[in-house]
């Protein structure tokens, strides 16, 4: 690592947003190795970043902090235009997931809507209250298995690479990567319900081959009064759900 750098704290922000674009592109990219020559850049860059962080004894907190500031965040207003329901389910269930006391805001994030998917909408995903044809009902019963697996890998993440946070090096490269995977499980596993939900969408409004009481006021047992969902038809019910995976995605 050469210290000739004329701003090693201009070189860490572009390293990072680097990082960041090329971390999109993974969750965008289906083709193998164009997604393995991603992740191979994503991981040469990290290294790179923690050298220059470590050699000029960065203040990396500080540095991300002042680039906020500098940038100008989004704000409240605006983020509640863009992401309406991401930003109501934050604020109700931001406390729940402080209690975890993540120092990833992103990490905390998908903390957030998994509470709530697991909450709201994974159990209307379910034969009692959608009456659809039998292969979108074996998709649908696979959700309950992609959720929990998801969730364990969240769980396991937040359990072990948290304790290694500020730490640099060999450990935080093996956080990153751990990251970069749950971020693309997540993506994926929200992206299929958004997809299931539109298709049978599509199939009430057409020829209902799918789904054969999409236009019926979803039913709700006693327990379940409090869900935001009461009142709603199956179609209006499918349609809140994709709009959530939407905002997530």
């Amino acid at each position: 690592m050469s210290d000739d750098l004329s701003d090693p704290k201009e070189e860490y922000l572009r390293t990072t947003k680097s990082i960041e674009t090329l971390s999109r592109l993974v969750q965008l990219t289906s083709e193998t190795k164009r997604k393995r020559y991603l992740q191979d850049e994503i991981e040469r860059l990290t290294a790179y970043r923690e050298q220059l962080a470590e050699s000029f004894e960065l203040d990396t907190e500080e540095i991300e902090q002042e680039d906020v500031k500098a940038n100008g965040a989004i704000s409240e207003d605006d983020e509640a235009s863009q992401y309406p329901m991401l930003h109501s389910i934050r604020a109700r269930y931001a406390e729940r997931a402080g209690e975890q006391e993540l120092k990833d805001p992103e990490i905390r994030n998908v903390i957030i809507y998994a509470l709530f998917f697991e909450e709201e909408y994974l159990p209307v995903l379910d034969k009692k209250k959608l009456d659809l044809d039998r292969v979108s009902g074996l998709e649908m019963e696979s959700f309950f298995n992609l959720f929990n697996a998801m969730k364990r890998r969240l769980e396991i993440f937040t359990s072990e690479t948290e304790l290694i946070y500020e730490e640099r090096g060999a450990k935080t490269l093996k956080k990153i990567k751990a990251k970069q995977v749950l971020l693309v499980e997540v993506y994926k596993f929200f992206k299929r319900i958004r997809t299931f939900c539109e298709e049978l969408v599509d199939d009430i409004d057409g020829p209902q081959n799918l789904c054969f009481n999409g236009n019926t006021e979803m039913r709700f047992a006693g327990y379940e009064n409090d869900l935001t969902l009461v009142g709603l038809t199956v179609r209006e019910v499918l349609e809140r759900i994709a709009a959530f995976c939407h905002e997530v995605i």
